[in-house]
């Protein structure tokens, strides 16, 4: 005995033999009684089973398949073969695992399977030891599975199941049929759609020609009226035309005395802006002297309140000066054409800033200057702008650390596609977007004079040399985030 299982070997031959005994698998008796005649009792609680050796062996079955039952994965249900099929499966459960099993295979060996899907002219296919074959979304149709189980080179005989996999709804011969039905009535409806958007069609048409007809009655009554008023107002047009002569003349005149009025005029306040300049320099000198002098006379007398005053005074003398000159340079925006020709801002702001380099000396400035295009404009004007622009960029972010300045350029908008928009921007007090209106107005500050320096004009100069160019300025701010100033300049002036 061994691992539990009986042995039986016969040995009344010329030598041994062993015995298969494969109704006795799993018995695992207790006790043995061999009689002399051979006979062995085996025995154990519920059990008793005698052994002669002169009873001959029962032939063994063949090696076949057994296909025991197909599983629908989709579902988890389980078919069970009938005279070689199983029900009609539906599309939607088409992954199959299909159970078998070898019958009549000696104990103890091992048995693989093989299957073929389809007709006598596929492959075997292995399909292991584990009697289990699963096949993954099969298509529509019918389908024929031959399984044989195989020890070593032993094939036995093979287990065949047909079954047929349902074609989806959509293609079942109802389907078909409905989308016939679906086709023929779809066409009858195209056909009655199309009569009845013809005959409505018609009837447009005709109350429109009925409409026209009127209206070209209507239209044929009206100018008949006309052509009467007309030849009417024609014979008062000729009677009329000396007059319009006569009202033209008069006319051209007017506009060539105005013209001449305001040459005059622009000649009367070019004298008037250099005698009030030449009128006021000279006292504002003599003011600004004789401060200067008190000071050094009476420098051992004067206390702190003196000295104050005295430089209130040379200051606000020398701001003054300095408003006469903006108001002289304002003034002569107006007489000169703009000598344009092609030019480098980029060139023009490094040169603005190389002579602004006292303002920002000792202070942390960090400078931003993009690549800017080739445009045309005069340059003296142009750089009377960027001076402005980039100077008050640098005053009004005095107090930062570091002060952030950068000049560069835009896309154009929508509204303005053949211009140019340019900026400077800056990260200093900023102003109140309420009073942008104010800002290139003479004499329009939106800070004291205390807190910074200026005279009011400098956006307006701005403002004036930019219309000249043909080009719009405009500025937006957040207090306290600093200010970003916009100058345009057309792209083919």
């Amino acid at each position: 005995m061994a691992h539990a299982a009986v042995n039986v070997f016969d040995d009344t031959g010329p030598s041994p033999r062993r015995i298969d005994l494969p109704n006795l698998y799993g018995l695992r008796p207790y006790y043995f009684i061999a009689q002399d005649d051979g006979v062995i009792w085996m025995h154990r609680s519920n059990f008793l089973v005698r052994y002669d050796p002169a009873v001959p062996v029962a032939p063994s079955p063949r090696l076949h398949a057994l296909i025991g039952r197909v599983h629908l994965l989709a579902d988890n249900r389980s078919l069970f073969p009938a005279g070689g099929q199983v029900p009609d499966i539906p599309a939607n459960a088409n992954t199959l695992s299909i159970h078998f099993a070898a019958i009549g295979s000696p104990l103890g060996a091992t048995v693989v399977f093989e299957t073929r899907l389809g007709g006598s002219g596929q492959e075997w296919v292995p399909a292991g030891s584990t009697g289990t074959a699963v096949f993954n979304r099969l298509k529509e149709g019918p389908y024929r599975l031959q399984v044989r189980p195989r020890i070593d080179d032993r094939i036995g005989d093979e287990a065949v199941l047909a079954f047929t996999v349902l074609p989806p709804w959509y293609r079942t011969g109802i389907a078909y049929a409905a989308y016939l039905v679906a086709t023929l009535g779809l066409v009858a409806f195209v056909g009655w759609l199309g009569a009845f958007l013809e005959k409505r069609e018609k009837r447009r048409l005709a109350l429109l020609v009925a409409e026209r007809t009127t209206e070209l009655h209507e239209s044929n009554r009206r100018l008949v009226a006309q052509v009467d008023e007309t030849t009417h107002k024609a014979s008062e047009l000729q009677s009329s035309q000396e007059r319009y002569r006569r009202l033209n003349d008069e006319l051209e005149k007017r506009v060539a005395d105005r013209t001449a009025a305001l040459a005059a005029s622009n000649q009367e306040l070019e004298a008037f802006s250099y005698s009030v300049s030449h009128d006021l320099r000279a006292p504002l000198r003599n003011i600004s002297g004789f401060a200067d002098l008190l000071r050094r006379r009476n420098a051992a007398q004067l206390d702190a309140e003196g000295e104050h005053f005295l430089t209130t005074v040379s200051n606000e003398a020398i701001r003054l000066g300095q408003l006469i000159d903006s108001l002289l340079g304002f003034s002569r925006l107006n007489r000169a054409e703009p000598q344009r020709r092609p030019l480098l801002l980029q060139a023009i702001a490094e040169q603005v800033r190389s002579e602004l380099r006292p303002e920002f000396e000792g202070r942390a400035v960090e400078w931003h200057l993009a690549d800017l295009p080739e445009v045309s404009g005069d340059p003296t004007l142009l750089r009377q702008v960027l001076a402005n622009l980039i100077g008050n960029a640098l005053k009004f972010s005095r107090q930062r650390q570091p002060a952030v300045i950068e000049l560069g350029q835009r896309p154009p908008d929508a509204a303005h596609p053949g211009e140019a928009i340019f900026f400077v921007r800056d990260n200093g007090v900023g102003f109140d977007p309420a009073y942008t209106a104010k800002l290139f107005g003479v004499f329009q500050r939106l800070h004291s004079a205390k807190d910074f320096e200026g005279t009011g004009i400098g956006l307006a100069n701005v403002r004036r040399i930019i219309a000249r160019h043909g080009g719009r300025v405009w500025a937006e701010s957040v207090p306290g985030e600093g200010a970003t100033f916009f100058f345009s300049l057309p792209v083919n002036p």
